[in-house]
């Protein structure tokens, strides 16, 4: 019997850093371990191929950075290389860079294949809400394309209940619409202990008591971890940290690397705010131990952006059984979960008072908090990657059955 065969497209593999990086290679050696043949076409340092763990990755050089030209380049660049690409019996796309899905569907038409597009981020949607201005025609003629295509697809998967509503509302078939939750980076959720790593910080404008995590500090931590980007609004947390200066028990930790992290150092050193701490990006090693030595985790995202992204934080904190406070609207997923599994609290972006106000209770009620850590601990039981990859199994063969 022929083995299936499927292709994912998509800028981030590991080792790059991005989150949509690790979701794939998880699901594409979890289905190479099902017996699929898979293949990633996505970038790297040069042109290569390559097998690990049953994956084949096909890797494009282009050129380093994000920028508008950049990006415009390496969508072409994987447009172009997936039409060239062999024949495979499914094609997924994901969304970086925006708008791939056209390197999915060019596919699909050429080689007379299923495509599926594992939405992340909606885009051309998201450009006007993260501030991008098009000109109103650039964006009309955008979104009547991306819906095409997407009505093209075999399936559309969604990564939240509040992004299949998005869809339906702009006119997608309900029957070609599947929601499939993401998960935690697998070395959270893994409980092996490895010996920390030795790393420095190398964030600009970091000063020398930003270093890694290792301490014995028994300070009430509420950790960010990820990037930091125009979708993930920063102003009440500066706002809120200044409220809580006066407690000296209170710090605010931000791990990870990114312009945002820049900016936020910056505002951080002119304030003059000694409760905001900066570490790098963690090694594999040290990631579960980082999560779980925060008491709270933090997810910001704007209001405008509602049903066209899902922030993955969530799910790591979960993983460790730590509540998250969420700026966010109250009609998302996440807020959806977190009310759901009573796992924290949804406060609007803006209200920086709200913040402080519950970071203190949190601090200060120790039976408060136990109830939110035992909510956070039952989503995490629910919210595994186990579930999530075997969704997307029964999605996939289901795809084969049909066309067979």
């Amino acid at each position: 019997m022929t083995r299936p065969s499927v292709i994912f497209i998509n800028r981030a593999y590991p080792p790059d850093r991005a989150v949509s990086g690790f979701l794939l290679r998880d699901l594409a050696e979890c289905l190479a371990r099902e017996g699929w043949s898979v293949t990633v076409l996505a970038t790297g340092g040069k042109t290569e191929q390559s097998g690990a763990n049953g994956v084949t990755l096909t890797s494009i050089r282009v050129p380093e950075g994000r920028d508008f030209f950049k990006s415009a380049y390496t969508w072409l660049r994987l447009c172009l290389s997936a039409c060239r690409m062999p024949r495979h019996d499914i094609v997924i796309t994901l969304s970086d860079p925006p708008m791939v899905y056209v390197a999915g569907y060019l596919h699909a038409r050429f080689k007379k294949t299923k495509h599926v597009h594992w939405c992340h981020e909606l885009y051309p949607d998201l450009f006007g809400a993260l501030g991008y201005r098009l000109p109103d025609r650039v964006g009309r003629t955008l979104l009547k394309y991306s819906r095409r295509i997407f009505k093209s697809c075999s399936a559309v998967v969604s990564i939240g209940q509040c992004m299949q509503k998005y869809l339906t509302q702009t006119g997608m078939d309900m029957t070609r619409l599947y929601v499939i939750p993401n998960w935690a980076d697998r070395d959270v959720v893994s409980t092996e202990r490895q010996p920390p790593l030795p790393v420095r910080a190398d964030i600009q404008g970091a000063k020398p008591q930003d270093r890694l995590i290792r301490d014995t500090s028994t300070r009430f931590r509420i950790l960010y971890a990820g990037s930091i980007g125009r979708e993930h609004p920063m102003q009440s947390v500066l706002d809120a940290a200044q409220l809580l200066q006066v407690h000296a028990e209170i710090e605010f930790l931000f791990a990870g690397h990114s312009a945002g992290f820049e900016r936020l150092a910056r505002e951080r050193d002119r304030r003059g705010l000694t409760n905001i701490r900066f570490i790098p990006y963690q090694p594999a090693q040290l990631l579960r131990h980082m999560m779980e030595s925060a008491d709270i985790h933090l997810v910001t995202q704007r209001l405008e952006t509602t049903g066209m992204l899902v922030p993955c934080k969530t799910y790591s904190a979960f993983a460790v059984g730590r509540p998250c406070l969420y700026l966010g609207h109250s009609g998302t997923e996440t807020a959806r979960m977190i009310e759901a599994y009573h796992a924290g609290q949804v406060i609007p972006p803006g209200d920086a008072q709200a913040l402080a106000d519950a970071i203190l209770t949190y601090r200060m009620k120790r039976d408060i908090w136990d109830q939110v850590h035992q909510g956070a601990l039952r989503a995490g039981l629910d919210y595994t990657p186990g579930m999530s990859m075997s969704l997307w199994v029964q999605l996939l063969d289901k795809i084969i059955k049909s066309s067979s």
